[in-house]
């Protein structure tokens, strides 16, 4: 979240090489988890305005439907910025 939004909800990325962009906290991309219309759609069955939204709920559940399918591997924040480093410890939170 930290490399991938900055932890901004409202974030929309700058268009990936495919033409798709990024929505929201977890950056999710519109080509295969968020619709561009008004009607939810695809493997996450929402919009990508929602994934804009404060309340981060549908953007936590689709970021780890995410998870479940590709690991960390999925964001290129985490590839060029953590991968191969240690996590924080966050057995206190």
């Amino acid at each position: 979240v930290e490399n991938e939004s900055s932890r901004r909800t409202d974030v929309i990325g700058k268009p990936n090489r495919d033409g798709s962009r990024d929505f929201g906290l977890f950056q999710i991309n519109d080509r295969y988890w968020c619709s561009n219309t008004n009607a939810p759609g695809k493997d996450c069955n929402v919009t990508c305005k929602q994934l804009l939204s404060n309340n981060i709920r549908d953007s936590a559940i689709c970021a780890q439907k995410i998870y479940k399918r590709h690991g960390f591997n999925a964001w290129y924040g985490w590839i060029n910025r953590c991968r191969g480093k240690p996590l924080p410890d966050i057995t206190s939170c």
